[in-house]
């Protein structure tokens, strides 16, 4: 799971994440221009303390070693029935989730279902990374009664990697 969402920020298979690979990949979610003072802002979050993740120039990088530490630290598994409400567009994010079984419909107001996600993948990300509310409500897929598992880290628990 956690090598599969490694992927998403290392598209371009470098073995780490860098503050460019994280502002690309958040201007893509949220159709904002991310700033290099935000990217890097943005990886200190994400940062383990360990030296060995910045390079001599100071730009800082997540290696697959730190961010796996960071992703599986402290994860909550959750069992939603189909149909559940995981989470609704514009209330306050205080995590992330992975769908680990099962699927899970994304739904923007006005637009209707825009998504369904798989094991592996994931979303909450933006509200984690930001603050921002939540840009999408996302609700437990039908499943034929086997429900939808995901997995789910809070803001408190990512935070203890700064």
């Amino acid at each position: 799971l956690a090598h599969r969402a490694f992927e998403v920020f290392d598209a371009d298979h470098k073995g780490f994440v860098s503050e460019d690979d994280l502002g690309r990949y958040l201007s893509e979610v949220t159709g904002e221009d991310i700033s290099n003072d935000e990217k890097h802002d943005m990886l200190q979050v994400l940062k383990n303390t360990v030296t060995k993740d910045k390079d001599e120039s100071g730009k800082g990088e997540l290696s697959l070693e730190t961010f796996e530490d960071l992703v599986l630290s402290k994860l909550k598994v959750i069992q939603y029935k189909d149909g559940d409400l995981i989470c609704n567009q514009g209330d306050e994010g205080s995590s992330m989730y992975f769908v680990n079984t099962g699927s899970v419909n994304v739904e923007i107001a006005g637009m209707g279902k825009v998504a369904m996600l798989q094991p592996g993948e994931f979303f909450g990300e933006t509200s984690l990374l930001t603050g921002r509310r939540r840009n999408a409500t996302v609700r437990a897929a039908k499943t034929g009664g086997k429900g939808t598992q995901v997995v789910e880290i809070s803001r408190d628990d990512f935070k203890r990697f700064t």
